[in-house]
């Protein structure tokens, strides 16, 4: 086999481990983003389903919004009477009724929990689900990494397997491998030169 098949050989093979190593590097940071965004969705899930959904700020900016319409209401109902002349009970009575519509307001925000709550785990399911899928992927692409350079190594290797035989068919090949190895960088110019002045 001339030098220059044992050198294609030699370089197909360092090329495929060096594929290797850096697709498992490549993947391996891959590997580290994924967990770290699964890890991520766990952390907004629990923060957002163990809230008291009163503590979020939709439900504070309601219940303030519904407090001064409440308060509102009451001031209008006092001044009504006072101007109309109203009695104690018919201004009382008119409070009654605009404390009932903030118990009902109150208790419409407390039904939004629920929704609330209900958005947040379908939100976080379907990006587990998502997330899950990525790295069923990623997996897949890894072992198909390592069959291909399994696979890849395999055929440099069986074309580069005749070099056994070089080196140990007789002793004149071993010979002429160690006339090789003994030649100097001067004997190599030499022949260097010879072959491109012709």
């Amino acid at each position: 086999m001339d030098p220059l098949s044992i050198g294609i050989g030699v370089a197909g093979i360092g090329s495929q481990l060096l594929g290797g190593i850096l697709g498992g590097n490549a993947n391996k940071k891959a590997e580290k983003l994924l967990n770290k965004q699964i890890e991520e969705n766990e952390s907004v899930y629990n923060n957002n389903v163990n809230r008291d959904y009163l503590d979020t700020n939709a439900a504070k900016g309601l219940l303030t919004r519904i407090k001064k319409q409440y308060e509102e209401a009451n001031r209008t109902a006092e001044n009504r009477g006072v101007v109309t002349g109203a009695s104690a009970e018919e201004t009382l009575a008119e409070k009654s009724q605009n404390n009932e519509a903030l118990n009902n307001a109150v208790s419409r925000i407390a039904d939004n929990a629920t929704q609330y709550q209900e958005n947040q785990t379908n939100q976080y399911m379907q990006n587990k689900n998502q997330l899950t899928n990525e790295k069923v992927q990623l997996q897949q692409q890894k072992a198909q990494n390592a069959a291909n350079l399994v696979s890849n190594a395999g055929s440099a290797l069986s074309s580069v397997s005749p070099l056994a035989g070089l080196f140990s068919k007789s002793s004149t090949a071993s010979g002429t491998a160690a006339a090789i190895a003994n030649r100097t960088p001067s004997d190599w110019s030499g022949l260097y030169k010879i072959q491109y002045s012709a």
